[in-house]
């Protein structure tokens, strides 16, 4: 497959067209057997992202942050991924219209897109250039775009909006985590202990005491 042209993208993600995503490389396909009991329609991505009737939770919406940085690129079709709701701009990604059982769809685990922005972080500046101009052509961007370490990034924090790379990119880069202004808190800075999480007392016994807990954990 090719990526998604700039003008399909945002029909690209209403899953009532496709089995898979058109970009998508690897995908959990998600059955009515996963919808079982309240594990599902509970835990799906629709759930967590959309406002909607069906009884969604609706508890992460996009920052202001990320809305100005996509607004701060000309042309990025990618603004278009959004519903203006009371209570927050709502992701339309993950519509969860796949088959008649509510809130199910299949999730694209990687997909086209990742492997030209990993080619184009890979091979940094110079190398790497074609790559992530191409990828910014099919998201209706203009060229001429070196693909420094930032300039990568920014593509990624867009591009893998609520499809939970942002963390790992920032944790792998050494990058401060952080925070949108309306939570009223600082970034979490890389050094902090909290960055790794805790390990369970259950298996550290289990260990014989030869495993400790990650620092600042007592």
């Amino acid at each position: 497959s090719d990526l998604v042209a700039a003008a399909d993208y945002v029909a690209s993600w209403d899953d009532a067209n496709f089995v898979f995503h058109p970009e998508a490389v690897f995908s959990s396909d998600l059955g009515v057997a996963d919808w079982n009991g309240v594990d599902g329609a509970n835990n799906s991505l629709h759930s967590l992202l959309m406002n909607d009737t069906g009884g969604s939770q609706f508890i992460i919406t996009a920052s202001d942050e990320l809305i100005a940085a996509i607004e701060s690129q000309a042309g990025d079709v990618r603004s278009g991924m959004f519903n203006t709701e009371t209570l927050g701009q709502e992701f339309t990604k993950w519509q969860g219209n796949k088959g008649t059982v509510p809130f199910q769809e299949n999730i694209p685990i990687l997909r086209l897109s990742e492997g030209y922005l990993i080619a184009a972080e890979a091979l940094g500046p110079g190398a790497g250039d074609p790559f992530l101009n191409a990828f910014r052509a099919a998201r209706g961007l203009a060229g001429g775009v070196s693909a420094t370490v930032d300039n990568v990034l920014r593509e990624r924090r867009i591009e893998f909006m609520a499809e939970g790379h942002r963390w790992f990119d920032l944790k792998r880069l050494g990058r401060d985590i952080s925070k949108p202004a309306a939570a009223g808190t600082g970034a979490v800075p890389y050094e902090d202990f909290r960055i790794l999480p805790r390990i369970p007392q259950a298996e550290i016994s289990l260990s014989e005491d030869i495993l400790v807990n990650n620092p600042g954990y007592n």
